[in-house]
């Protein structure tokens, strides 16, 4: 496809009018002010449109599409374990395979084109991720403890086996190992994920430093230890690190983090949703240590719509560190694709530039809210809705286009969740009630 006469952010997230975008198969193959005099293949007008690098959910759960709307107004322990944990112990496979259809198109309508997720049965989830045609680096989360040996416990030999049998098995998707947390776990479980990951060579995504209790109580647990120094004796960063949340990290947490080039995945919705806290991004930065942005799952947040996260983050960095020079557009941006995409270890996406992947995404500035057009990419951040968002593209395949999914039946997919949450709720209900 050719995108004819269009506005494109470049790598340094520059407003660049009036070019000639070239993709071929999956990738990147001709960015210019001329048209490539011999295409003669199909081509999108792009007047009045913006193409961006698409987006990346650097922490999801996206078959908690099922739980959207249940439990709410809770603290975060009893949300998880009188709501969450028995709900998703009722849900299954076939649950889980069309929520995560249903989280894809969500997120495929909000222009992103890659997640970082942390759920259960791999084959189910790679299967809806592969049908619909999204990226993802999916993990099998661990959680519980284990008298014996841990390598023998289902859960173990699960994420074992996922990543063996689905690890880049389709181009699309990456398996890693999930500790759920810290209070979730033990030691043995803990260093056992760390050394399966080391095995396999992959990474590592778990929840880290999210509520204020969870590192006292780390503390109190482990000799003073916080979640990222109990984390680091147990070998957990010792591996690529996609860290989600981060917001309650102390003084000697940041050099660790830096040390072991640990990313931390933002949450911002959610930690608002779940009264977590705020993340202290300037610290963070002042330290080097990557941010990329995610939106935890929609039971906590409670939509993927990634332009109003883009917002919120921004405008909560200005309000927190009282500098309303925080957390610029630039680097919001960089946050939202290219920082996700580097903790994937997709280094091939995230750019505008020949050679680089045709993942991509298409806003409309054509609207109200992007006039005057002088400041596009301020008006991206601050501006843009979800609903701007006209086409999205991975590895060169539409799989978003003005409110149609070409890969997803979703009339299927909405009656197949509908139906799950029925059930489910009913038997949580129970007999009589």
């Amino acid at each position: 496809m050719l995108f004819k006469n269009i506005t494109y952010l470049n790598e340094e997230y520059e407003v660049i009018t009036d070019t000639y975008i070239l993709v071929e198969d999956k990738h990147i193959t001709y960015v210019g002010a001329e048209r490539p005099f011999d295409y003669e293949g199909p081509t999108y007008d792009g007047r009045g449109k913006l193409l961006i690098p698409g987006f990346v959910n650097s922490h999801s759960h996206t078959p908690m599409t099922l739980i959207r709307g249940y439990g709410e107004n809770l603290a975060l322990a009893q949300w998880l374990n009188d709501c969450i944990f028995p709900f998703e112990a009722r849900m299954q496979p076939d649950d889980i395979y069309y929520g995560t259809l249903l989280g894809i198109a969500e997120m495929a309508r909000y222009g992103i084109v890659s997640t970082t997720d942390m759920y259960y049965n791999i084959p189910k989830m790679t299967s809806a991720f592969t049908t619909a045609g999204m990226k993802a680096n999916l993990s099998h989360t661990i959680v519980g403890t284990y008298g014996g040996d841990f390598t023998r416990s289902p859960v173990y030999i699960d994420s074992k086996r996922g990543f063996l049998n689905y690890n880049e098995a389709h181009d699309l998707v990456k398996i890693d190992i999930a500790i759920h947390a810290e209070y979730t776990t033990d030691e043995k479980v803990v260093w056992g994920a760390a050394n399966l990951a080391k095995e396999l060579k992959t990474g590592l995504h778990f929840h880290l430093s999210e509520t204020q209790g969870e590192v006292e109580e780390c503390k109190a647990r482990h000799k003073g230890l916080t979640p990222v120094e109990y984390f680091a004796r147990q070998g957990v960063f010792d591996v690529p690190a996609n860290a989600a949340h981060g917001v309650w990290l102390e003084e000697d947490d940041y050099a660790i983090l830096k040390e072991h080039d640990v990313t931390i995945a933002t949450c911002p919705k959610s930690n608002l949703k779940l009264a977590s806290g705020l993340l202290n991004y300037q610290k963070l930065k002042e330290h080097e240590i990557r941010v990329a942005l995610g939106t935890d799952s929609v039971a906590s947040n409670n939509n993927l719509n990634f332009p109003e996260e883009m917002r919120v983050f921004s405008l909560l960095q200005k309000y927190n560190s009282k500098d309303p020079t925080a957390a610029s557009p630039k680097e919001v941006m960089a946050l939202a694709s290219r920082n996700g995409f580097i903790a994937q270890r997709r280094k091939d996406s995230g750019v505008i530039a020949p050679g680089f992947k045709a993942d991509l995404a298409v806003f409309d500035i054509s609207g109200t809210n992007f006039q005057p057009q002088d400041e596009i990419l301020n008006h991206l951040v601050y501006s843009a809705s979800g609903s701007d968002n006209l086409l999205t593209m991975v590895d060169g395949q539409i799989i978003y286009n003005q409110g149609e999914f070409p890969t997803i039946d979703l009339e299927q997919v909405i009656f197949e969740v509908n139906a799950a949450k029925k059930r489910i709720l009913g038997e949580l209900k129970g007999p009589g009630n």
